[in-house]
């Protein structure tokens, strides 16, 4: 439904930009273009899924071991009877992001938008999340374990780390794909 109405917007937007330059209607394929941006707008919205998701098991990873060096509960029911421990948000989150995130890894692979430095960037950008996701079971099962120390230390060696490069290397193929965005807009502004 996004990339129909992406699709819309694109037409409007060229249609508009020959009506105020008509010769710019044969030097610029339109529907191309169009197809084009709803590719990128498509692979623009699975990368935004891959640095929601890894944030979100980054976020959830330190609550958890917040809550577990100072036993911390929350109420999980209407009632408010039930008690938890925080690990359970983390457990929801790593089993909630994993098919968000293969199915985003999966589209960008297929992506004909992409060109192979592209694909490069998106792939390593994925490993970067399973790297996190697995870093986010370790601390699970060292926290249920009761080794606190230990995930504290895997918190600080690596998701530090793994969170900094997530959002470094994520927003710049993010802002390279959108600038690619923009001057196929702007090429078919101008008729180029």
């Amino acid at each position: 439904m996004k990339n129909r109405c992406i699709e819309f917007l694109a037409i409007a937007f060229i249609s508009t930009s020959q009506l105020t330059n008509p010769a710019s209607a044969d030097s610029v394929d339109p529907a191309a273009a169009v197809q084009e941006l709803a590719a990128l707008n498509a692979d623009l919205v699975n990368i935004s899924t891959i640095l929601r998701i890894s944030e979100d098991i980054a976020f959830w990873q330190s609550v958890a071991l917040l809550g577990a060096e100072h036993d911390w509960e929350f109420e999980y029911s209407l009632g408010g009877d039930e008690r938890y421990q925080w690990t359970l948000r983390l457990y929801n989150s790593l089993d909630e992001t994993l098919t968000e995130g293969i199915a985003a890894a999966r589209d960008l692979a297929r992506s004909r938008a992409l060109n192979d430095d592209e694909k490069r960037a998106v792939q390593e950008l994925f490993n970067q999340y399973e790297s996190m996701r697995a870093t986010g079971e370790q601390m699970y099962h060292l926290i249920l374990d009761g080794d606190v120390g230990s995930a504290a230390d895997l918190y600080e060696a690596e998701v530090i780390q793994l969170r900094r490069d997530i959002t470094t290397d994520g927003g710049s193929i993010y802002i390279a794909i959108r600038n690619r965005v923009r001057q196929i807009a702007l090429d078919v502004r101008l008729g180029n």
